[in-house]
């Protein structure tokens, strides 16, 4: 069974999927975010290597790691990777395109939606002291409908972004 090391906290349904493939398996326990050291240190004998994109995988941490077959990036893109260095060593790149597109979308239109309705500044003002009472055009903040969202970059998200603003027409 290959050798894998986990270099980014994954959930933990991942590592108990692992577990019951009968993975050999050894996962990041630091807090924070590994170095790069620490991180060519554990890849010296690995095989394979589940990441996150909050890690990166320069040319020099390849070059420390001349058993690994895999790069398995825990993500929709993979810009974390030296994908030029691994393709040179033999190293397949794989990542999981779409795994958060949703996601991603509904948050940005939850962002977009807390924003014009001043939900942060509400929620802040009724927590503390200074709520006197309602008032018809107290937080009044702007509706979504009828205004043009601009969205930078057509890929995924944006296009599920879209998708989502469009309903509020």
């Amino acid at each position: 069974m290959a050798k894998v090391y986990i270099s980014a906290a994954l959930p933990k349904s991942a590592n108990a999927a692992l577990q019951k493939a009968g993975v050999d398996f050894e996962a990041y326990t630091g807090s924070g975010l590994i170095t790069e050291s620490d991180l060519q240190t554990h890849l010296a004998h690995t095989e394979v290597l589940i990441t996150a994109l909050s890690t990166p995988v320069t040319a020099a941490t390849l070059a420390k790691a001349p058993h690994l077959k895999l790069i398995a990036n825990y993500g929709a893109g993979f810009n974390n990777i030296d994908v030029t260095a691994a393709k040179a060593q033999g190293v397949l790149v794989t990542n999981t395109p779409k795994v958060s597109t949703t996601s991603t979308a509904e948050v940005t239109v939850a962002l977009i939606l807390a924003v014009l309705h001043r939900v942060t500044e509400g929620d802040r003002l009724m927590r503390g002291a200074g709520f006197a009472g309602w008032a018809p055009t107290f937080f009044l903040g702007h509706e979504l409908a009828g205004k043009t969202v601009g969205i930078i970059g057509m890929g995924q998200i944006g296009q599920a972004v879209a998708k989502r603003v469009h309903a509020f027409d």
